[in-house]
């Protein structure tokens, strides 16, 4: 039973040391959703408004679709207090 235990604790710290292994580096860029969400989260957080404008959003218009406002709502703490980097933008969706 603890050799068992130790396996699997053996397995999930390998799993999240190569799931944050050079998170913010690879890929080496952030796509245009990433970019869109991140940009929205700071502006949220801010000045309250996305980047249309609008106040309080319950949705995101970006790139003639939009994105789901749970998760800029959620990183927007994150952005203000650890800044717009991408590893930031990424950590969530992690």
């Amino acid at each position: 039973m603890k050799k068992n235990i130790l396996i699997l604790v053996f397995i999930l710290v390998l799993a999240f040391a190569l799931r944050f292994y050079q998170f913010g580096q690879i890929p080496a860029s952030l796509n245009w959703d990433e970019v869109a969400i991140g940009w929205n989260a700071a502006a949220i957080w801010e000045a309250k408004i996305d980047q249309y404008g609008t106040r309080w959003p319950l949705s995101f218009k970006s790139f003639g679709d939009f994105k789901a406002p749970f998760y800029i709502y959620g990183l927007s703490p994150l952005i203000g207090f650890f800044g717009l980097k991408a590893w930031v933008v990424r950590l969530p969706s992690a």
